[in-house]
This record gives C-alpha cells, sequence and structure tokens, in this order.
C-alpha cells in the first residue's frame, strides 16, 4: 500500500511540490509558537521564589540620575526612613531592595569560580538585612545577611541554586569564594529568585549585602515594605506623609508590588500574543490553502478515480488512498523541516533553550500538522469517494 501511495505521489511531483513547501514552511512556524508556548508553559510553573502579597514598593528619588556617589548623611537618612516606617502600625519588616522586583532597572555581573572555568552572568540585587523576610525568600542552604558580615573582608553574598549550580557543580556552594580584586563569597542559597515574575526569563540571581549602620554603607533607593493582611490602602497616605516629614528634599512614591506585578505581566506576554495570532494567522492560511489545493487536485484526477472505481475500487478505498497520499505528502514536508531544525541548536542558534523544550515543539508541531494535513483532506477526500465511474467518461 506505501509503495503504490509512494508511486501516485511522485507521479504528481511537480503539484506535489508546492504542497510540500507550504507544509515545511508551517511547520517552522508550528515550532516557533510551540516553542514559545512551552518556554512560557515552563515559566509559569517554575516559582518566582517571593510573594508579592500583602507587600509595597517604596522608591526614594534623590534628585540624582546615578547612585555610584552620595552625600554623606544619605546613609543616615535612609536608615531614619526605614525606622519610621517599621512604627507604623500594620508593618511586618521594611527592607531594602535595589532594584526592586518587577522593575525596568537590572544590575548584573560575571562570575569565574577559577582562572580555567568560563564566566557565568547573573542578575545582582542589592539589599538589606530585612529584605528575606520583606520578600519571603526561601533559603535552601546556609544563612542570610545579618550583623556578622559588617566587617568582613571579603564580599558575603547569597545567591540562587541555579547560580550555584552553573558556577559549582555538584559541589557544596556554601562558603564557596571566586574573585581577585573582590572575593565573593557565598553564605546562603536561595531556591529561586525570579525579579520580574512569572513571565521573565529563568535567570541566575546574587544578592550582595547593603547596610544603613555602616560607614561602609549606601543608602538604597527602594524599601519593600511587608504589612499584616488586612491592612487599610491608606497606609500609602501615611508612609508618604511620614517619610515628607523626615526628608522633604527627597521624592516619594509607593504601590502595591501586585499592581507591579500585573503591569509587568502585561507587558511580558505581548511577544507570547503576537507570536500566537501571527501563528494562528498563518496556520488558517495553511488550512484554505491546503484545502483549495487538495480540492483542485481531486477534480483534476476525476477520471483516474472514476476509473478506479469502474475497476471496481470501493468508496473507502479511495477515500483512504487521497488520506494516504495527504499524510505521505505531509510527512516528506515535515521531514525536511526537522532535518532542518534539529540543526539549529548544534549551531547554537537557539541560545539557551533546552533540548527537553525543542523535542517537545518538534513533537507538537508534527503531531499538529498531520492532523491539519487531515482535517483540510477529509472534504476533498470525501469528494473522491462520491465520484461515480460515469463521471469519468465526461473527460474523454
Amino acid at each position: 500500500m506505501i509503495r503504490h501511495l509512494l508511486r501516485l505521489v511522485w507521479a504528481r511531483k511537480r503539484s506535489n511540490l508546492l504542497l510540500i513547501l507550504e507544509i515545511f514552511v508551517s511547520t517552522l512556524v508550528l515550532f516557533a509558537v510551540f516553542t514559545m508556548a512551552l518556554i512560557g508553559l515552563n515559566r509559569l510553573l517554575t516559582p518566582i521564589g517571593f510573594n508579592p502579597e500583602n507587600a509595597y514598593r517604596i522608591s526614594i528619588d534623590v534628585g540624582q540620575l546615578g547612585d555610584d556617589s552620595w552625600a554623606s548623611e544619605a546613609i543616615e537618612i535612609t536608615h531614619r526612613l526605614q525606622q519610621e516606617l517599621l512604627s507604623l502600625p500594620g508593618v511586618v519588616t521594611v527592607g531594602g531592595v535595589y532594584p526592586p522586583p518587577y522593575s525596568q532597572m537590572t544590575s548584573s555581573t560575571t562570575a569565574q569560580p577559577d582562572s580555567n572555568a568560563a564566566e557565568v552572568r547573573t542578575l545582582q540585587t542589592y539589599v538589606t538585612d530585612e529584605a528575606r523576610e520583606a520578600l519571603q525568600l526561601n533559603l535552601v542552604a546556609g544563612r542570610w545577611f545579618d550583623e556578622q558580615d559588617a566587617e568582613v573582608s571579603y564580599r558575603p553574598v547569597v545567591i540562587t541554586q541555579r547560580f550555584a549550580d552553573e558556577l559549582f557543580p555538584n559541589e557544596d556552594p556554601v562558603d564557596k569564594e571566586w574573585g581577585s580584586e573582590h572575593v565573593y563569597k557565598i553564605i546562603g542559597v536561595l531556591d529561586e529568585y525570579r525579579k520580574n515574575g512569572e513571565l521573565s526569563g529563568l535567570d541566575n540571581h546574587m544578592f550582595q549585602r547593603v547596610s544603613l549602620t555602616s560607614a561602609k554603607g549606601r543608602p538604597i533607593r527602594n524599601f519593600i515594605m511587608r504589612v499584616e493582611s488586612g491592612t487599610p490602602v491608606s497606609i500609602e497616605e501615611m508612609v508618604v506623609k511620614r517619610m515628607r516629614a523626615i526628608y522633604p528634599d527627597w521624592t516619594y512614591r509607593i504601590a502595591p508590588v501586585e499592581a507591579d506585578r500585573d503591569a509587568t505581566n502585561r507587558l511580558n506576554v505581548v511577544p507570547f500574543v503576537v507570536v500566537v495570532m501571527i501563528g494562528g494567522f498563518l496556520m488558517l492560511m495553511v488550512v484554505l490553502g491546503m484545502l483549495g489545493v487538495l480540492w483542485q487536485s481531486v477534480t483534476r484526477r476525476t477520471d483516474e478515480i472514476g476509473l478506479r472505481r469502474a475497476l471496481g475500487s470501493p468508496k473507502d478505498t479511495v477515500y483512504h488512498q487521497i488520506l494516504g497520499e495527504i499524510t505521505l505528502v505531509t510527512l516528506f514536508g515535515c521531514t525536511l523541516a526537522v532535518l532542518l531544525l534539529l540543526q539549529l541548536p548544534l549551531l547554537g542558534i537557539l541560545g539557551n533553550i533546552g533540548w527537553q523544550t525543542i523535542i517537545g515543539a518538534l513533537m507538537l508541531s508534527l503531531g499538529f500538522m498531520v492532523i491539519l494535513a487531515l482535517v483540510s483532506g477529509l472534504y476533498p477526500a470525501w469528494l473522491a469517494a462520491r465520484v461515480q465511474p460515469a463521471q469519468a467518461l465526461h473527460y474523454e
């Protein structure tokens, strides 16, 4: 049966070539759509590592662009602001976090565990000791920052498990060090921290300590204030008034972290929506195109199909033959697409997309393409099965 179908496809190779090309391009588009879908699903299923509920982001505008220099009294003023916030009713804790969750600001650096190892890039956040409770971070190894880190010669850091696995695979990362000019020492490991939330990338992350009580410290421009559940929104106005009373020369803004999350998610979902819309439109065009090509093919083959019926071929045989040809042509186009797509990760074109995602997207693309082709061929196959032997005489 398969050999017979191969002969039929080969006999109509010119007309099938365009169909194979259309299927080839469609499979590439489907692969892109399913890859984006699997990446998005993986991001949604991965914990973000902190709790945005019952938390407020407080931003401080000190009237300068950079944060590499500051007035000597800025650290003391920032500490006074933090203590004032802690005294408010309903406030659980207030931690300095810069850049804060869901912000467009980012800070990154690289780490090299030894001179022979490759550099590993990571995002970084500067925090005060209270940040763990404010963000409700989950520590899985080691400890969080405290006052014993104030006078050490190295720079204590807390990193995520993903970053630890990349820096020191199959090793206990706690107490490991790297760096020459500045020595960084890992004192703790978090299970996860994804600064920009559910739809953001799965990036490495590192936390560095900031002290608001030491001359070696630095002022911090953002606080995360955790409040008790049920705290009224009127606390926002109270916060701004109290902070202005302490230092009116700075500008203060407060917003729920959940509001920042909603705004960031709306921004991050745009690429996924665009890809899905483009992919859906192209798939509709593919279905209509295949339906037209197959319907025209059946119409042109009325004499051939009528002759087969006259020789005793039942309707079911004709019906399954047309669907078999469609499936075979689809597999030809899909095979060409798979051969091309498998080269992309080998050439490094797909970046850090894992093989699990690539194989999953390929399987979904192939399955969807075959189903799409069969659905497109149902009506033309039904038309072919209805051809009567007498109709072939009209073409003689």
